[in-house]
């Protein structure tokens, strides 16, 4: 029968051997651990009956780190443990931070044992960072003379806090309206500036639909909005009308932007509203002096320099047809030919500075007068013919029918001096909600790539895109030229 050798097998050596494998699981879990694993001695234990200011000041006179774990180590910066062991309490708990010192007598007052506390230490690059602690004193005779802890990195979790309590004091000092809501429109963030614009504190409008802000007739509006923002496009200065609280019709200009989670995922949408009312009433007053101004030139300029121009040009053609005298025959010609050109652009001159009142009053009457001026103005060298679709409407909202009468203007002046036409068709229609027209010439055309060309629409195009519009030009050589222009507007807004 085989003996064990001497001593194996002894409940003393299974004990010893159960302890060895106890502390290499323990040193094992120790280095493995993602969290910060630390313990700091006292080179003289601090009596726990001192004051708190007399403990904390033996604190960071005696207290020094003399052991961690890689998990710690890489929370300061370091590689290894063997960095950063022996600093003092000083070097990563900066005395100068107001909160550092309460929180060590938080320490002391809970009797040693603190949870969740959170410290605003220094790594090795001198770097801000922040820590959740858990730690625990060690008490012998009456003094404390070490503690063990452990603590996560909280740092990002910190800076994400302290940018969102920025982004939030921004959001509620702004005058403008910044207004959160869900994809189905329902409100969930109201800041005292939209507070101020719209006269609805917070509580009375969280939880409810944005729509209780727009008025019957834009209420369309939303669906397309959310529609758009669903599909991750965000809407820049989006001039519209909104109702306030006391029935106030409001100008506002609108910034709406996508909100995402943290995997990307849209969840909603951000306003921002800036309430452009005394703006607009103030353009409206200066448009409003311009035109008078402008009208007041153009009665001016009619019942003056054009009157006495059509007195000269029918003197000039009476003296024609009485004269014998073939020379002057050929000079009054010449005069009367110059007298002709002069009152046509004078014509020209007084229904552009009529043209905005005329347009407010009929959009289909000033486009008549345009083309009538155009048939006078092209001395029978072509045809100006004018359709009007069914269902055109008479006005057309705010200053959208002079710049659609303006656009129509300066497609018929290029082909009136560019073109060569024999045969000019302009065309007014309707679509839904889109109003268009469109001025087509049988002339020489051009290609559309040519800069000149180019130059010469950019005005069309500015004009339309301040409305939402487009222009649409289409030209071949030898084979003509279309300009068309569609300009949105709202059904409820036609007369």
């Amino acid at each position: 029968m085989r003996r064990a050798p001497d001593g194996e097998g002894t409940p003393e050596r299974t004990d010893e051997k159960e302890l060895r494998q106890g502390e290499e699981r323990y040193q094992t879990f120790i280095e493995q651990s993602t969290e910060g694993i630390w313990r700091f001695e006292l080179q003289d234990p601090v009596a726990v009956d001192l004051s708190e200011d007399a403990q904390i000041e033996r604190f960071y006179r005696h207290a020094y780190l003399a052991e961690c774990n890689y998990a710690m180590a890489r929370m300061y910066g370091f590689s290894r443990p063997e960095e950063i062991v022996g600093a003092r309490l000083g070097d990563l708990l900066p005395r100068s931070v107001p909160k550092n010192v309460e929180y060590l007598r938080a320490f002391i007052r809970s009797g040693y044992r603190l949870t969740d506390a959170e410290s605003q230490e220094v790594n090795r690059h001198g770097d801000t960072k922040y820590f959740s602690n858990n730690l625990t004193g060690i008490i012998e005779e009456g003094s404390l003379v070490r503690a063990w802890g452990t603590q996560r990195d909280i740092t990002e979790r910190k800076q994400d806090e302290e940018t969102r309590a920025r982004l939030a004091a921004i959001v509620e000092s702004s005058d403008d309206a910044i207004i959160g809501k869900t994809l189905d429109g329902i409100i969930t963030s109201w800041n005292l500036g939209a507070q101020k614009i719209y006269g609805y504190v917070a509580e009375e409008v969280l939880g409810k639909p944005i729509t209780i802000l727009v008025p019957p007739e834009r209420l369309d509006e939303i669906p397309q909005i959310l529609q758009s923002i669903g599909q991750g496009e965000a809407i820049d200065h989006y001039e519209t009308k909104r109702i306030a609280k006391d029935g106030r019709l409001l100008d506002v200009s609108l910034t709406i932007s996508p909100i995402k989670d943290s995997a990307g995922n849209i969840v909603g949408a951000s306003t921002v509203a800036r309430n452009v009312t005394e703006r607009k009433r103030a353009e409206e007053a200066l448009r409003e002096v311009r035109e008078a101004e402008r009208s007041k030139i153009a009665r001016d300029l009619h019942d003056g320099p054009l009157q006495d121009l059509t007195y000269a040009l029918a003197e000039a053609q009476l003296t024609r047809m009485l004269s014998k005298d073939q020379q002057l025959n050929a000079r009054l010609e010449q005069e009367i030919a110059a007298l002709k050109r002069a009152g046509q652009g004078l014509r020209s001159a007084v229904y552009d500075l009529r043209l905005e009142e005329s347009a407010q009053r009929s959009v289909v009457s000033s486009v008549e007068d345009l083309v009538d001026l155009n048939r006078t103005m092209g001395q029978g060298r072509y045809e100006v013919e004018l359709i009007v679709e069914e269902g055109f409407p008479h006005t057309l909202p705010g200053r959208l029918g002079t710049e659609l009468v303006r656009i129509i203007q300066e497609a018929l002046n290029n082909a009136r001096r560019h073109s060569e036409a024999k045969n000019i068709r302009v065309v007014l229609g309707l679509e839904g909600n889109v109003c268009w027209a469109e001025v087509e010439d049988d002339g020489r055309g051009f290609e559309p790539s040519s800069p000149r060309r180019g130059v010469g629409t950019s005005s069309m195009r500015e004009r339309a895109e301040a409305f939402g519009g487009e222009v649409e030009v289409k030209s071949e050589p030898g084979k003509g030229t279309r300009v068309q222009v569609r300009l949105p507007f709202r059904q409820d807004q036609k007369e």
